[in-house]
């Protein structure tokens, strides 16, 4: 599934923004 991969590093995207 490449959905998962984006949410993934949508996540881990958005906590380095944080």
């Amino acid at each position: 599934r490449p959905m998962n991969a984006f949410i993934v590093w949508s996540r881990d995207q958005r906590r380095r923004w944080l």
